[in-house]
Order: structure tokens, then C-alpha cells, then sequence
């Protein structure tokens, strides 16, 4: 029963070793302006919105942030798509495999999904695996 025990914790960590490990090898990304482009982790890593600064796009079916790796998001100021139909705030897209994020989405900020428009998600989780984060 030990050595089973043993076996399954040794296995657990090589898996996290191996998620932080690819993590790692990708460029944090800082947010201290708004922009109106929407950002994913899986090309700008860890992501940082900074107080006062915003990602604000106002585009139909599209999110503002997209995690959709095994980086982070982490929302100090205004995540927003504002007026439009079908509006994503934060999308966590599982469909390339599970993702396993050690910080997941912490958001002390706003997710700001008001205006005009219906049908509206201010976190999306699709792809049909598994999200393993805080």
C-alpha cells in the first residue's frame, strides 16, 4: 500500500514538474496599459493586468482573455467586451488536453460584460477536458 502511494506521488510530480517546465519556457506578460486586443497564455504566458490598465475589446463570440495553457491569469484592473451579443469576459479552452494551472484566473479587478447585447459569459470554460487550477 506504501509503495503504491509512493508510485502514484512520484508520478504526480513529474506531471507538475513537466506542466511548470512548459509554463516556463513562455515570456511573462504584463499588462499595465488598456489595449483592445484580446490576449491568450498559450502565446503571452503568465498574464498580469495591472490595476488601472484593461484588455477591453467589444467583439461577438470572442473572449477578451483566453487561458488556454498551463499559464495564469492574473486580473488586477478591467477585463472587458462591453455591447455586443455572445460576449466573453475570461474563456478557459480546454480542447487542446487538460490544463493544469498552478494560479489558474485570480481576478481582484472587474470582468466587465455590460451594455447592450445578449447571451453574455463572464467565464467560459470549453474544449471538453479538464481545468486543474485554484
Amino acid at each position: 500500500m506504501i509503495k503504491h502511494r509512493l508510485m502514484l506521488s512520484a508520478a504526480a510530480a513529474a506531471l507538475l514538474a513537466a506542466a511548470l517546465a512548459a509554463s516556463a519556457a513562455r515570456a511573462d506578460t504584463e499588462i499595465s496599459v488598456s489595449q483592445s486586443t484580446p490576449v491568450s497564455t498559450s502565446t503571452a504566458g503568465n498574464v498580469t493586468i495591472d490595476s488601472g490598465a484593461a484588455v477591453s475589446i467589444s467583439t461577438a463570440a470572442t473572449a477578451a482573455v483566453t487561458i488556454n495553457s498551463n499559464n495564469q491569469v492574473i486580473n488586477n484592473g478591467t477585463i472587458s467586451n462591453a455591447n455586443v451579443d455572445n460576449a466573453v469576459g475570461v474563456e478557459i479552452d480546454t480542447s487542446s488536453g487538460n490544463l493544469l494551472s498552478p494560479g489558474g484566473l485570480a481576478s481582484t479587478g472587474t470582468i466587465d460584460l455590460s451594455g447592450n447585447g445578449t447571451a453574455k459569459e463572464g467565464v467560459f470554460i470549453t474544449g471538453g477536458n479538464t481545468f486543474y487550477g485554484p
